[in-house]
């Protein structure tokens, strides 16, 4: 909800604009939906953290989830002392770092809980860590040459999606019916070839710019926008298709496609720990599915 209603996502994918419709008469309703989507989101996720780490207890999965829970709640209680709308305020950059490694570190703990297919579809979200990790580091260091980290992230992160995307393509093989998959695919073959065309005026524009802007996908070469519209469309379509079947891996992989991969301020943690959060969602529904199983 909070991407389909997503401000910048509707502005991107919706070239309206381009008529001369305002954007704002057109969609306020609609981005009423998506704010009212991001407070949501933002609550839920230390509820998603907590009702996780308790479940996980006794390992060590659970002392990271916890550790994630602990600073979510202490930076965002942090900023709003600070002022919501204090643009300028930004956590110590050691206190970001640690965040960081701490939800990386109980993100991959949670992929392999769940399949290690995952760790091919947080490739992604890893480079846009990186690409942070690489600009923290030169405000700690004073070092140049950290940069070229952020460089190597956002020039690897478009062929990160295409790769993310057909990944995930490749696992519903011999999961998805084929008549859902092979549809998936021409649905999104027709609709980039329709980008990649320009066959509805805008529509590459809005599909080659703002998309991948909305997404904060870096280091989009001009052939990928159709390829990764087509890929990322495709997959949607099957993942939610495999909700019954396999719901973890389905769940964690929407979930993590819906999430922003860069964003324009870290005051709110709300997408630094979404990726966390997308594998916390696919292992309390794999639990479910489990005891289900265990029932009878």
């Amino acid at each position: 909800m909070e991407l389909l209603f997503n401000r910048e996502f509707l502005a991107g994918v919706i070239p309206v604009g381009m008529a001369g419709i305002s954007l704002e008469r057109v969609f306020y309703p609609m981005f009423l939906v998506g704010g009212a989507s991001f407070v949501l989101m933002t609550l839920m996720q230390p509820l998603i953290l907590g009702v996780t780490a308790y479940k996980s207890r006794g390992t060590g999965l659970s002392w990271l989830l916890w550790a994630s829970l602990y600073l979510t709640l202490f930076l965002d209680g942090t900023h709003l002392v600070e002022g919501v709308n204090n643009t300028a305020f930004n956590p110590p950059v050691f206190a970001s770092v640690l965040y960081v490694v701490v939800v990386v570190a109980g993100g991959l703990l949670s992929a392999k809980k769940i399949s290690k297919w995952l760790y091919v579809f947080l490739i992604p979200d890893l480079l846009a860590f990186l690409y942070l990790l690489g600009t923290w580091g030169i405000q700690l260091t004073g070092n140049s040459d950290t940069g070229y980290l952020s460089l190597w992230a956002a020039e690897a992160m478009g062929y990160s999606v295409i790769l993310s995307a057909a990944a995930f393509l490749v696992w519903a093989l011999p999961r998805a019916r084929r008549w859902i998959l092979m549809g998936s695919l021409v649905v999104g073959l027709i609709v980039g070839t329709v980008v990649g065309l320009n066959l509805v005026p805008g529509m590459a524009i809005a599909i080659g710019v703002m998309f991948p802007y909305a997404f904060g996908v870096l280091g989009v070469e001009n052939w990928m926008p159709p390829v990764i519209f087509a890929l990322g469309l495709a997959s949607v379509i099957v993942a939610t298709s495999l909700l019954k079947k396999e719901r973890g891996v389905s769940a964690s992989f929407l979930a993590l496609a819906s999430a922003a991969l860069i964003f324009d301020s870290v005051n709110i943690t709300t997408y630094l720990v979404a990726p966390l959060v997308a594998l916390c969602v696919g292992m309390l529904l794999d639990e479910r599915l489990r005891t289900k199983a265990e029932l009878g």
